[in-house]
């Protein structure tokens, strides 16, 4: 699988959505509050559909993050997501994906504002091991690439 160039933060994307990344990081001011920050928060899947091989979880919530700040959910702008929606297995872009987003919508869950996304997997190759889950192995793989 050939490797995908670096991007403007530092991560692998196509050409053309790193370009386009980069044009809008350049238009936003140079200060702290518009600099890049990463954080992971894990919540399980909300919707489990094994027929469909897909999932609804929430990939973001109004919450107070670690350093304070909160991602408001009718900022989200997933222009450039969209031209490669491919779901990494916690954010391992050395991994291959392990599948698509179909969707990426803002919801409310009560108290909870967020975004919640659809993620469909691929078929389950013939190939793997009978008896082993697929769903679960996917949780656990490591990559013999290390």
């Amino acid at each position: 699988m050939p490797r995908l160039p670096e991007g403007p933060l530092g991560f692998p994307m196509p050409d053309r959505a790193a370009q386009a990344l980069d044009a809008i990081l350049r238009r936003l001011p140079a200060n702290d509050d518009h600099s890049y920050r990463h954080a992971l928060i894990t919540r399980s899947p909300t919707e489990l559909n094994p027929g469909e091989r897909s999932d609804v979880s929430w990939i973001s919530t109004e919450s107070v993050d670690r350093v304070g700040d909160v991602v408001v959910a009718r900022g989200m702008d997933d222009t450039q997501f969209r031209l490669n929606p491919l779901v990494t297995l916690g954010h391992d872009y050395d991994l291959p994906a392990v599948g698509r987003s179909a969707w990426r919508r803002r919801v409310s869950d009560g108290p909870l504002v967020g975004i919640k996304a659809k993620t469909v997997y691929p078929p389950r190759p013939d190939a793997w091991p009978d008896g082993e889950p697929w769903f679960t192995s996917l949780m656990t793989c490591s990559s013999p690439l290390r």
